[in-house]
């Protein structure tokens, strides 16, 4: 992946597959919130899905576990848990 400014993320977070050579593709996963972390993916029924970690900042209550599947593109992200008085991290 090219490098990318910080300025130019929030917007290129499409879910667009980009190709590498060798067969090899990444995306920016869109997601609403400004801080992302420990991203990993599974295999599901469903297909291939991505689940994070997100909300304003690391260890606030507004820290929720997400999802985005790939259809194509990744879909846009889907809020999993949401416990106002708890931050949901690892």
């Amino acid at each position: 992946m090219s490098q990318i400014a910080p300025e130019e993320i929030a917007v290129s977070m499409t879910g667009e597959l980009h190709h590498f050579a060798a067969g090899r593709q990444y995306a920016l996963l869109p997601s609403p919130c400004i801080q992302n972390h420990a991203a990993f993916l599974v295999s599901g029924k469903k297909g291939l899905s991505c689940l994070w970690f997100g909300g304003s900042l690391e260890g606030k209550s507004d820290i929720s576990i997400y999802r985005s599947e790939l259809d194509g593109e990744w879909k846009p992200a889907e809020r999993l848990t949401d416990d106002p008085r708890h931050s949901e991290q690892n």
